[in-house]
């Protein structure tokens, strides 16, 4: 990574149920000089091509941040096959086969199903 530019953090989790906390973690990005990346960020994109758009994303960034709340998440329809694995935990392999050190994640206080980390 380099020093000449914000680094680009993506902010990852389900979506709808930890909406506040998303929200809430992309403005501090945003104050800290920081590019917030996530799927609110480019609404147009996610609707076009989710699978890639969230791979690139996770695959690119300079900082991955999980966030775990009490729901499992969105299993893509239509999508390759993945085992059944949600759109969030396939962001989470992607960011870790780019670089395992990159990796922050924060487990809500209810966050009942835990992934092995």
């Amino acid at each position: 990574m380099s020093g000449d530019y914000p680094w680009r953090v993506m902010v990852s989790s389900t979506m709808r149920d930890l909406k506040p906390e998303r929200e809430a973690v992309v403005e501090e990005i945003e104050k800290a000089g920081l590019k917030p990346l996530w799927a609110e960020g480019n609404p147009v994109e996610l609707e076009k091509r989710p699978r890639g758009f969230c791979q690139e994303m996770a695959e690119t960034c300079d900082l991955y941040l999980l966030i775990v709340g009490p729901t499992y998440g969105f299993t893509p329809e239509g999508q390759p096959a993945d085992n059944g694995r949600s759109v969030t935990e396939l962001e989470l392999d992607w960011a870790t086969a780019a670089n395992l050190r990159k990796v922050v994640i924060f487990f809500r206080a209810d966050a009942e199903n835990t992934p092995d980390v």
